[in-house]
């Protein structure tokens, strides 16, 4: 019944649009259309609201939305539409982080990667994880890194070696092509085509990617499409954005803190408790810090943070795991195998 009443109200609009006297000069037949147009909108929206029908809405079928959680819950909810769009659904993992005598789990996120800049800082930073067993997530800025590729010791040949030998330790994501926008601004096309001119150095120098860093930690509604349109899975975010859903598909994680923002000092015993209430609402927690928050001529600021990472790891509380590690955890099912972008046997995963 409410298809036929709007096909009357378009057949009506048409005839009468049909009918437009037309001067030899064509004068204002062009806003004579468009107020018929309006007119329109103004009967349709008229009818909705006295028969509580959304016309756009007729054929469209919205899907819901799930959600994993760390301690098994898989959460639903139901998508609604409204103007010919779905949408509504919000679903969060609080109340579902960990079971009891679950370990959580901690992502280290180490940002601004790149050629030429504090190379050395970060290729110290990497041994200091690899050398407590604690893996690392990096968010890479490509632009530079083909210029260095075939210099001994440069952060390019490092991020072929550690890809080629050391995956299960070095997690390589992107962080922009030159990390020069922010994705907030940025449409659908624009977060596609910065993603891909990144993913295409990685491309040429051998390394498959599917973990993400957006740059400024920007983005919006249409990051995660982004993402997917480009073969990328998982977002250690570490931080909430109200235009992002936190799906499995591409996952995005909002819950962490970053060196400099949530705590200052690599001290353990003073961040341990800020850690642990994280931890206990989602089941992980993203701790995020930058390459330039080190310099290599202060052997203190290493030292403080390799005390950090053996306190974290003598606690016996965390498991520590890359994005792309977590991604599987989450969403391949115990027993099945994992086809990683890289097949290594080192294992470091729970699955």
């Amino acid at each position: 019944m409410n298809k036929i009443i709007a096909g009357v109200i378009v057949l009506a609009v048409i005839v009468s649009l049909v009918a437009l006297p037309i001067d030899a000069k064509g004068n204002s037949v062009y806003d004579k259309i468009l107020d018929r147009l309006n007119g329109l909108e103004n009967r349709i929206a008229y009818l909705e609201s006295l028969h509580g029908v959304d016309y756009q809405c007729i054929d469209v079928v919205c899907s819901n939305t799930e959600l994993t959680c760390p301690d098994g819950a898989v959460l639903s909810c139901e998508n609604s539409c409204s103007k010919g769009k779905c949408g509504g659904c919000e679903l969060s993992c609080t109340g579902h982080g960990l079971m009891p005598g679950e370990k959580g789990i901690i992502i280290f996120r180490m940002d601004d990667v790149q050629a030429w800049w504090k190379e050395a800082e970060a290729k110290t930073l990497v041994r200091n994880h690899m050398g407590k067993g604690v893996p690392v997530t990096l968010g890479v800025i490509s632009r530079d890194l083909e210029a260095r590729e075939g210099v001994a010791g440069s952060i390019t040949e490092k991020l072929k070696e550690w890809d080629a030998n050391n995956s299960d330790m070095v997690d390589i994501g992107i962080h922009g092509y030159n990390h020069s926008v922010n994705y907030s601004g940025l449409s659908l096309e624009e977060q596609v085509e910065d993603i891909n001119l990144a993913k295409q150095v990685f491309d040429n120098l051998g390394i498959e990617v599917v973990s993400f860093v957006a740059p400024f930690d920007g983005g919006n509604e249409y990051t995660p499409q982004a993402m997917v349109d480009t073969g990328l899975k998982v977002w250690p975010q570490g931080v909430e954005n109200p235009l992002i859903d936190s799906l499995n598909n591409p996952m995005v994680l909002e819950e962490g803190i970053m060196y400099g923002r949530e705590f200052s000092n690599w001290s353990y015993a003073e961040v341990n408790g800020l850690i642990d209430e994280r931890i206990n609402e989602q089941g992980y927690l993203v701790i995020t810090y930058h390459q330039q928050d080190f310099d290599v001529a202060d052997r203190t600021g290493f030292k403080n943070f390799r005390l950090f990472l053996r306190a974290l790891v003598k606690s016996g509380k965390y498991e520590f795991m890359t994005a792309e590690q977590y991604y599987d955890y989450v969403n391949i099912p115990p027993g099945k195998d994992v086809e990683h972008h890289q097949d290594d046997d080192k294992g470091n995963q729970k699955v």
